[in-house]
């Protein structure tokens, strides 16, 4: 952790998005803008889910 905030990377320590998740993961993006702690999984999850809900109205 001290490492973490001495070099700056500690920025990039987020919480995942997902309310049934909420691992801490570190942002890789090069935008810093990473939601999710796995795209395959949690982000997948996500985008199903509204992908579905589109499709049903």
């Amino acid at each position: 952790m001290a490492t973490a905030v001495a070099d700056g990377s500690l920025k990039r320590l987020k919480l995942c998005a997902s309310s049934d998740c909420r691992w801490a993961s570190r942002d890789t993006s090069r935008s810093g803008g990473g939601r999710w702690c796995s795209m395959a999984v949690c982000g997948n999850r996500h985008k199903t889910r509204a992908y579905r809900r589109r499709q049903a109205d």
